[in-house]
Order: structure tokens, then C-alpha cells, then sequence
């Protein structure tokens, strides 16, 4: 029952949200992610006012996304091996 309400709450004050019109940005997808990767690294470097802080933010979060690709990629095996149980039970990507 909280988390209805909880939820009834943030869907009454979401209507409050002032609307933001689009950018507008022209800038296509890139073939090259690389060097796209590389170009967003070095602007923040070089133009962020605390780009230690902000370098240290993103690799943070690179890892923290790595870390949980790497365990869901390793629960199933381990589902399996260590718990009995088939891979559709393992699976918890539904």
C-alpha cells in the first residue's frame, strides 16, 4: 500500500514538470565510437570546471555498469552449477 501510494504521489507531482522543448540537435550517429568516446574524454578535460571530479564520474560509472553487465552475464552459469536449476529458471532477464 506505501508503494502505491508512493507512486500516486510522484504521478500527481509529475504533472507539475514544466515542459523542455527539444534541442534541436542536428548531430548524427556516428560509425565511429570510438572516436567519439575519445572527443566527449577530452572536451570534458579540457572544459569542465572540476574535471577531476567529472572523469572520476564517468569511469565510475563505466565500472559500476560493467560490473553488473559482468554479474548477469554470470548468473546463469551459476544458476545452473551451483543451484540445479535449468537455464530458463537462471534466466532473470525477464
Amino acid at each position: 500500500m506505501v508503494c502505491v501510494i508512493f507512486s500516486l504521489v510522484g504521478l500527481w507531482t509529475s504533472y507539475y514538470i514544466e515542459y523542455t522543448p527539444p534541442s534541436g540537435s542536428e548531430k548524427k550517429v556516428s560509425p565511429s565510437v570510438v572516436a567519439d568516446i575519445y572527443k566527449t574524454l577530452k572536451r570534458v578535460w579540457y572544459e569542465a570546471p572540476a574535471a577531476y571530479i567529472m572523469m572520476a564520474a564517468i569511469f565510475s560509472s563505466g565500472y559500476f555498469l560493467f560490473v553488473g553487465a559482468y554479474l548477469q552475464l554470470s548468473l546463469i552459469p551459476y544458476a545452473i552449477q551451483t543451484l540445479g536449476l535449468s537455464d530458463v529458471q537462471g534466466d532473470t532477464s525477464f
